[in-house]
C-alpha cells in the first residue's frame, strides 16, 4: 500500500472559538492481491512545524482495496488550542493486511445525491447501500468524499448508522459529520464507499 496524497481541510465557523478540520489521506494498493486497510496514525503540524494535534484515523474507506485501486484514510476533529492561521501540513502513515479474495465483502452504493447546507455550506450525501452477498451484515459504515476537478478531496462525510443489512437487500443511508463550506460548483465528483464494520 502506498500513500499518494495528504490533505488538511480546516475552517472556523463564524462566532466559534473552535478550529475544525478534515484529515484525508489517499492510499493505493500497489500489490497484486486484495488488502484490508488498517487505521494508521496522523500528526497535524503548524506552519512553524510545531505539533498541533495527533491521533489515529477513525475511518478507512473502503475497508477492502483491490489491486491497483485507491481509497482513503479519514478523520475529523476540532480544537480551541490553536488558531486557524496556524494550521500547516498533515503527516500520516497507514497499515494493511493481505486478505484472500474469498474473504472480501464488497458492498454497492447507488442513488447518490448530495445536499449542501444553506446555513454553513457543509455537505452530506444520501443513497442506497446494497449487500450482494449471501450473508447478513450487522453494521455498515459509509463514507462520501467530495473531489474537485483535479481529484483532490475538498472534504468528507460519514455514517456508522446502517444496521442489519440483509443478504441481497439494500438500505438507505445519509452521511453526517462536519465538512468545510464547499461551494456547489467546486465538487466535480463524489466518491462513496460502504464497508462492513467489524
Amino acid at each position: 500500500m502506498s500513500i499518494t496524497g495528504k490533505w488538511v481541510r480546516s475552517w472556523q465557523t463564524k462566532g466559534s472559538d473552535y478550529v475544525q478540520y478534515n484529515l484525508i489521506v489517499e492510499v493505493k494498493n500497489v500489490g497484486t492481491g486484495w488488502a484490508e486497510i488498517g487505521n494508521g496514525d496522523w500528526t497535524l503540524y503548524a506552519k512553524d512545524e510545531s505539533v498541533l494535534d495527533t491521533g489515529n484515523f477513525s475511518y478507512a474507506f473502503p475497508r477492502y482495496l483491490a489491486p491497483g485501486k485507491t481509497g482513503y484514510l479519514a478523520d475529523s476533529g476540532l480544537s480551541d488550542e490553536f488558531k486557524l492561521k496556524e494550521v500547516g501540513r498533515l503527516d500520516a502513515d497507514g497499515s494493511y493486511d493481505t486478505i484472500d479474495a474469498d474473504e472480501v465483502v464488497v458492498l454497492k452504493t447507488s442513488k447518490i445525491k448530495n445536499k449542501r447546507d444553506s446555513y454553513d455550506g457543509s455537505w452530506s450525501t444520501t443513497g442506497v447501500v446494497s449487500n450482494p452477498t449471501g450473508e447478513d451484515i450487522d453494521s455498515v459504515h459509509v463514507g462520501a468524499f467530495y473531489l474537485d476537478s483535479k481529484g483532490r478531496p475538498l472534504g468528507f462525510s460519514y455514517t456508522n448508522l446502517v444496521d442489519n443489512l440483509r443478504a441481497g437487500k439494500g438500505k438507505g443511508f445519509e452521511t453526517l459529520g462536519d465538512t468545510p463550506a464547499i461551494k456547489s460548483g467546486a465538487v466535480a465528483k463524489t466518491v462513496v464507499y460502504a464497508s462492513p464494520s467489524y
